[in-house]
């Protein structure tokens, strides 16, 4: 697996489809290359959702990645904090996406 910097939206329902843009956007500000960054579910039924490839959140941790950097897009708080439970020990950095116009 790559070693480079991976980035990924949590979720990809609505939620995560409207975040996509923005993070995007905010990743081609930055210079960075869009074909890091992925949607992570926990269980995919879909391989891409809007031309971005979807990883189940096990395949996702065990990524090996110079750095690993997520924004989470589900509604859900409790889903929320249960995920943030499961992840902590893996050392991912929470990304916020943030464009202003």
């Amino acid at each position: 697996m790559s070693t480079e910097t991976i980035y990924a939206i949590l979720g990809a329902g609505g939620y995560g489809r409207e975040v996509l843009p923005l993070a995007r956007e905010q990743l081609k500000r930055e210079g960075k290359d869009t074909q890091n960054l992925y949607f992570v579910v926990d269980q995919p039924d879909a391989l891409e959702v809007n031309g971005v490839k979807v990883l189940s959140l096990e395949i996702f941790l065990q990524m090996k990645a110079e750095k690993k950097y997520l924004v989470c897009a589900i509604a859900s708080s409790l889903a929320r904090e249960e995920i943030k439970r499961r992840i902590e020990p893996f050392g991912i950095t929470w990304w916020n996406t943030n464009i202003q116009y």
